[in-house]
């Protein structure tokens, strides 16, 4: 395992951590807040804007997490039946339409950012603070992305079937 490898575990590692440490907020804050509604009538009003923020930035930072393990959905109904040749011709494809559009996420970040600069609602944090999360992890799968490149040139990956005949 190279250097980049290790950097990319740990961010791996940070980045389920933060999404644990994210869940575990939105889940207690959600218990007090409906404990504290059954005793007392009133609610704590911040918690529900704050479970939609929390909710945003678990998905985005397990959508790296997701890609990193291999996780990420693979439609092999068609290329599993396909020659290796054509298998890794859809690899390679895949990895255009995925490297395209984190192209355009990354590439409309500074736009949005820059938009989005009003406090949102009731908490007070900017509106583009929703999207940090996702241009991190976009980053970081088209890191990944680029890395697998020789791999899928390679060939089909392990789980890949194929059938007898098809070479």
């Amino acid at each position: 395992m190279d250097l980049l490898d290790k950097i990319l575990k740990r961010l791996r590692d940070v980045f389920v951590a933060c999404a644990n440490i994210i869940l575990a907020l939105m889940l207690v804050s959600n218990a007090v807040n409906i404990g504290w509604r059954a005793l007392v009538g009133t609610a704590f009003n911040p918690v529900f804007p704050w479970t939609v923020v929390g909710f945003v930035w678990l998905t985005f930072l397990g959508f790296y997490v997701f890609v990193h393990d291999r996780g990420d959905v693979a439609v092999d109904l068609v290329t599993s039946r396909l020659p290796r040749v054509l298998q890794r011709a859809a690899g390679v494809l895949a990895v255009g339409v995925t490297l395209t559009m984190l192209v355009i996420i990354l590439a409309t970040a500074p736009r949005l950012i820059s938009s989005q600069s009003d406090a949102m609602d009731m908490i007070g944090i900017p509106r583009f603070a929703l999207g940090i999360p996702l241009f991190v992890s976009a980053a970081l799968v088209m890191i990944v992305t680029l890395r697998r490149i020789p791999e899928i040139w390679r060939g089909p990956p392990e789980h890949y079937h194929v059938p007898e005949g098809a070479d």
